[in-house]
């Protein structure tokens, strides 16, 4: 888990500013409202497990990476060529197993991929 990205990260119950606690097992808290979010292999997790299962079964059944491919498709549907992203901060809402992710950071952006799904895993 990246500590300096959890500053752009707010309470889903309160939107209010959350914490980390290192204390075994590692938890976001909210002292605003009293929530407690898991942080599992080092990703916070802010839906519940009934809700995030819902989405991403093709993340999980499928690696679709394919490199050149990829970058071509991101610039199509972005407009923003990868080799421009070196030192930018990026947002990949959505961004299920990271594929686009991974690409922006390859090409030296700071990226916060946020999905609901298990497939950030």
């Amino acid at each position: 888990m990246n500590h300096e990205l959890i500053s752009l990260v707010a309470c889903p119950r309160c939107r209010g500013a959350l914490q980390i606690a290192d204390d075994p097992p590692q938890t976001l808290d909210c002292p605003a409202c009293g929530a407690r979010y898991p942080v599992v292999r080092g990703i916070p997790r802010l839906a519940g497990d009934t809700y995030a299962e819902s989405f991403g079964r093709q993340w999980n059944r499928y690696d679709v990476a394919r490199g050149e491919e990829d970058e071509a498709t991101f610039q199509v549907k972005t407009g923003v060529a990868p080799t421009d992203l070196a030192g930018k901060f990026v947002l990949d809402g959505g961004c299920g197993g990271g594929r686009y992710s991974r690409l922006a950071g390859s090409h030296g952006a700071r990226v916060l991929g946020v999905d609901l799904s298990a497939a950030v895993d």
